[in-house]
C-alpha cells in the first residue's frame, strides 16, 4: 500500500517497474474541522497564505511563491502570510525584502490560532502535503506548490488541491505531470468564485481523507496481503537498500565467525 501516486511511483524507480500494476492507497486521515464563515470585509490586500517549514526541501517553493507575488503585486495588492519556522527563515525575509513583496511571518500556529488567524487573513492558501490540507480543511481556497532542491523553473503551473490525482499533495517539479494553472489564474477564480473554490476545497479533504475512508483503505490492504518466502523477501531487500544488504551480510558473516570462536571457547 502506498500514501500517494508519488510515493508509489518513487518505490517503482527503485524496484523492477511493474512490481505493483494496481497499486492501494492509504491517504493521510484528516479530521474535519468546522469553521464559520468569515468574510474580510474593507480589505483591500489579496492575503497568500504559505503553511510549513521553511527548511532546505521547502525553501525554493516558497522564494518561488515570493516571485510569483512579486510579478503581480501592483495588480492585485498582494500580503504573503508565512506561517512556520526553519533555517532559511532570515533566507526568505531578506528575499522578499529584495523584490519587493509585503511578507508578514507568522511564526508557528497550531489548532484553534491556526483556524482562528487562516479565517480572518487569508484568500488563498499555496503549499504542500499536509500543511495543504490544513489550510484546505477550514474552507481556503487552496493550491498545491512541488517541491524542487534547485530553483524553480520560470514558468510552472499550479494544481487546485480538489483538481489533484492519486491523492498527490506535492512533489519533485522536475519529474511531476504537468499542472493546469497559471498563478494569476488562481488569485482570478479567487476573487469571481471565493465560494465555490473555498466549497471544493474543503469537500476535498473531507470527502478523499476522513478517518473512515482512509480506514476501508487500511483494511482494504490487509485483505490484499499474501505470504512471502524468505527468499523473494531478500530478493527486494537487495533491490530497495543494496548498501544496507550488503552490510547486513557483512555483519551476518562476521557474527557467524564470533559464534563459532564462542563456541570452541566453550568446548575447550
Amino acid at each position: 500500500a502506498y500514501m500517494d501516486g508519488v510515493n508509489y511511483k518513487s518505490v517503482q524507480k527503485v524496484l523492477e517497474k511493474g512490481t505493483v500494476k494496481s497499486p492501494v492507497y492509504i491517504p493521510i486521515p484528516m479530521t474535519s474541522i468546522r469553521t464559520k464563515k468569515m468574510k474580510r470585509k474593507g480589505v483591500k490586500q489579496f492575503s497568500i497564505i504559505w503553511l510549513g517549514r521553511l527548511s532546505n526541501d521547502k525553501v525554493n517553493s516558497v522564494i518561488k511563491i515570493i516571485d510569483e507575488c512579486a510579478k503581480l503585486k501592483d495588480k492585485y495588492n498582494i500580503k504573503l502570510h508565512i506561517i512556520g519556522e526553519g533555517i532559511f527563515r532570515e533566507d526568505i525575509r531578506k528575499y522578499s525584502d529584495k523584490v519587493g513583496v509585503s511578507c508578514e511571518f507568522k511564526g508557528v500556529l497550531i489548532n484553534e490560532e491556526l483556524t482562528q488567524f487562516l479565517c480572518e487573513n487569508a484568500d488563498l492558501g499555496v503549499s504542500m502535503g499536509t500543511s495543504c490540507l490544513e489550510i484546505a480543511a477550514r474552507g481556503i481556497p487552496s493550491a498545491l506548490i512541488d517541491y524542487s532542491h534547485t530553483e524553480f523553473p520560470k514558468d510552472i503551473k499550479y494544481n487546485w488541491i480538489f483538481e489533484t490525482s492519486d491523492y498527490n499533495l506535492g512533489g519533485n517539479i522536475a519529474v511531476l505531470e504537468s499542472r493546469r494553472n497559471q498563478f494569476k489564474d488562481l488569485i482570478e477564480l479567487v476573487i469571481k468564485e471565493r465560494e465555490l473554490v473555498s466549497t471544493k476545497s474543503k469537500e476535498y479533504v473531507d470527502s478523499n481523507l476522513s478517518i473512515d475512508v482512509s480506514s476501508e483503505a487500511l483494511l482494504f490492504a490487509l485483505s490484499q496481503i499474501k505470504r512471502i518466502d524468505y527468499k523473494e523477501l531478500k530478493s527486494i531487500v537487495r533491490i530497495a537498500n543494496p548498501y544496507h544488504y550488503i552490510l547486513a551480510r557483512a555483519v551476518y558473516k562476521k557474527m557467524r565467525i564470533l559464534k563459532g570462536y564462542i563456541i570452541k571457547g566453550f568446548k575447550k
